[in-house]
């Protein structure tokens, strides 16, 4: 069943607060977020470190689940999307790149190995089109 529709937003996060585990004890880390991105919009995130804003990234994908709250994604809730399908559609790309174990070709093609795909690109013409050497491959 197709929840989307032309006025449901892409993300609509509502009352949202996350908390983690410290020394100390319980610290919040997100406390009651409110947030709606429309289709097509581009949304900027700013504040200083330690304010949540990579943490309300990874709750957008579920690679953190909320403790309070609710995400909906095209109009469901995200704990009700197959997390797998989920990422396919909400992907992050991270302040610290992560290699893979393997080589630049590995790399590459891993998400299209994921999700069971023959990847449409060849490695060697992408590396060549970010003047990478065809040797690390």
């Amino acid at each position: 069943m197709d929840y989307y529709c032309e006025t449901t937003p892409l993300f609509e996060i509502k009352g949202v607060t996350k908390y983690r585990n410290t020394s100390t004890g319980r610290a919040v880390v997100l406390n009651s977020v409110f947030a709606r991105v429309d289709n097509g919009n581009l949304v900027t995130i700013i504040g200083p470190s330690g304010a949540g804003k990579s943490t309300l990234l990874l709750l957008l994908n579920r690679l953190e689940d909320v403790d309070e709250g609710n995400i909906f994604y095209q109009g469901r809730d995200i704990r009700e999307w197959n997390v797998l399908e989920l990422r396919q559609q909400v992907g992050l790309v991270f302040q610290q790149p992560v290699m893979l174990p393997g080589n630049v070709q590995d790399n590459l093609l891993f998400g299209p190995a994921l999700r069971g795909e023959n990847p449409i690109f060849k490695p060697e013409k992408i590396m060549d089109m970010v003047g990478l050497k065809r040797d690390l491959l």
